[in-house]
């Protein structure tokens, strides 16, 4: 199994603030380059994008007894915001990468059938955003982000009450297995969704705190990676559904779409064991 590192990890042999703004200086550093990225780089730049929203947001909650909470409200809203910018492309996105995946689980012609007009459904009603406004509606996610990491790195500087990175780990992961539980006992797609986003802050902090992680750590990492992803391809199959069924609901009630939607639910029902049988590992 290959080695693994995480650049953006703390040092534990320096203060948490200055570890901090660190971070912060590499994680903007790494965004600037993407301004320059083409509009046909679309799926790897929102993703990228998305990705550092969701990493701030836990730096944001490991550091709220040591930022004012002005500074986290402000913060949260900017990021909320700049993720609004993305939601319409990135959910186009992954409702055509979950329709890829369907067709290579499934050998039915007619299922085959349904999958490709599915895809031109999806194509024919997506939002016409020309290109350039798509690259300013981009920068503007960009520079949105870039805005609140200034506010963070400052905020840090003069920031004084820092929890423990192990305490923080600790609550991170009892609010996953409280998500898990409540996913097993309710399992609606809003809970799922729930324990995806917990499971993910528990991700990022862990790898944020394990810059070489070996033995039995790394295995925690690549379980806790492992079960993200199936959280995640779970979300973007129910986007999916709910897409077609209020936006298309003539189309996805006809009965020709009947065994395309038998596929989306064996498909969630899968993830939905996957997902269990690996948090039972962790």
């Amino acid at each position: 199994m290959p080695d693994i590192s995480f650049p953006y990890a703390f040092s534990p042999k320096r203060k948490t603030a200055r570890e901090f703004g660190r971070v912060l200086k590499q994680i903007s550093a790494r965004l600037g380059k993407l301004r320059k990225a083409r509009p046909d780089d679309d799926i790897e730049t929102v993703h990228e994008i998305r990705t550092t929203i969701k990493l701030l947001r836990t730096l944001l909650w490991f550091a709220q007894s040591a930022l004012a909470p002005t500074t986290r409200a402000f913060a949260k809203i900017e990021l909320q915001n700049a993720a609004r910018l993305l939601a319409t492309r990135r959910d186009l996105l992954a409702m055509q990468s979950t329709l890829k995946s369907l067709a290579e689980e499934s050998e039915a012609p007619k299922v085959h059938a349904v999958i490709h007009r599915t895809g031109a459904l999806l194509a024919a009603h997506a939002p016409k955003i020309k290109t350039g406004a798509w690259l300013r509606q981009r920068n503007e996610a960009l520079a949105l982000v870039q805005k609140t990491i200034r506010l963070l790195i400052h905020a840090a500087a003069a920031g004084s009450s820092w929890k423990s990175p192990r305490k923080r780990l600790r609550k991170a992961r009892a609010a996953a297995d409280r998500a898990r539980q409540t996913a097993e006992d309710d399992p609606t797609p809003v809970h799922f969704h729930e324990w995806r986003k917990k499971v993910k802050r528990l991700l990022y902090l862990l790898q944020l705190f394990h810059r070489r992680p070996k033995g039995k750590k790394k295995r925690a990492i690549e379980k806790v990676d492992e079960l993200q992803h199936f959280l995640g391809d779970h979300h973007d199959t129910v986007v999916l559904r709910e897409h077609l069924t209020r936006h298309h609901p003539a189309k996805a009630a006809h009965p020709e779409f009947q065994p395309f939607f038998t596929l989306l639910e064996e498909r969630l029902k899968r993830l939905e064991r996957k997902a269990g049988r690996v948090a039972r590992k962790l």
